[in-house]
Formats: structure tokens, C-alpha cells, sequence
């Protein structure tokens, strides 16, 4: 025992190690442990897989967006569409 510490101060400093060294303990094995240890459920949308650069706790991010939207143009549009791009492409 350290001759500079008192009692309680030496017993604050081993609770406060233990509980530091506890909550790391936790963290580390949450971050590691899988998703889903029994397997997808019914309610699962997304394929479950390991990504390797990524960790296994946290939810993937989908990549895809909404569906694209098409409209469809008359003749005189997709005219003036054209002389449109041509005046824009003229001037740089």
C-alpha cells in the first residue's frame, strides 16, 4: 500500500479501476458478439452477413436509394429540351 494514500482513498482507486476495467470488458464483448446468434427471424428484411470492415453490433447501412422516377417527354419537349442543351452548350 502506497504510504501517501489513505484507506478510503486506496479502496475509491481499486472500486474505480475495477468498474473502468468491468465497462471495458463490456464494451469490447458487445462490440464483437453477433447480431443475431439464433439466425434471422421472420421479421428480417435485409440479408445478415458479416462485413469485414465493419462491426458486427452495429446495423448495415442499406445502399440503395428510392426508385428512380422517369417521366416521359412529347416531341415538342424533347425539342425544346435539345435547343436547350444546344444554347447551354454554345455559351461555354
Amino acid at each position: 500500500m502506497p504510504a501517501h494514500l489513505t484507506l478510503p482513498q486506496l479502496a475509491a482507486l481499486t472500486t474505480l479501476t475495477l468498474g473502468a476495467l468491468t465497462w471495458l470488458t463490456t464494451v469490447a464483448r458487445t462490440l464483437r458478439r453477433p447480431r443475431h446468434p439464433r439466425g434471422p427471424t421472420r421479421y428480417t428484411t435485409t440479408p445478415l452477413r458479416h462485413r469485414a470492415d465493419g462491426l458486427p453490433a452495429l446495423p448495415h447501412q442499406r445502399r440503395t436509394g428510392p426508385a428512380a422516377e422517369t417521366v416521359r417527354l412529347t416531341p415538342a419537349e424533347e425539342h425544346a429540351f435539345a435547343t436547350l442543351v444546344r444554347q447551354l452548350a454554345e455559351e461555354h
